[in-house]
């Protein structure tokens, strides 16, 4: 099943209309993109349609407040089965980096796919930073010390 027709069954599944979840959308990105500095652009019944009906997908940035909305984890919005050691995840920090490596990754659309793989990627840049950082620190305690010897 695709993206859009998940979007469509869980959203009758909740009982809204498509301008019930376009309004709530709206009002949940607001405070979405506030609090993680993530502008979103606002929808209409037309984008919630359109998504419904394949024409196109939402954002990647989309995903979390629809899934918030509709009571649906990403997994099975974008019919990812990750129940049989299909994926392997990455926890460095506070960061999770999920690679997924199931069938149904193909299926999903190129710009959800290349969005996943940007974030992904900036995650792991983050965090090879914040260790050349950590590593530069060590170091540069260990020559203090060493002239201190």
């Amino acid at each position: 099943m695709s993206i859009g027709k998940q979007i469509k069954k869980a959203r009758l599944n909740k009982g809204l209309t498509q301008t019930e979840l376009s309004k709530k959308f709206n009002e949940f990105s607001e405070i979405y993109s506030k609090k993680n500095d993530v502008p979103l652009k606002k929808i209409g019944t037309s984008a919630v349609s359109n998504w419904e009906n394949e024409i196109n997908d939402p954002d990647i940035d989309a995903l979390p407040i629809l899934c918030g909305i509709l009571d649906i984890d990403a997994n099975t919005l974008l019919e990812l089965d990750l129940s049989h050691n299909t994926h392997q995840i990455y926890k460095d920090k506070d960061t999770e980096i999920v690679a997924l490596t199931h069938p149904n990754i193909e299926n999903l659309p190129d710009n959800i796919k290349v969005d996943m793989l940007k974030q992904a990627l900036e995650e792991k840049q983050k965090m090879i930073l914040d260790e050349t950082e950590q590593i530069l620190n060590i170091k540069k305690e260990l020559e203090n010390i060493e002239n201190k010897i």
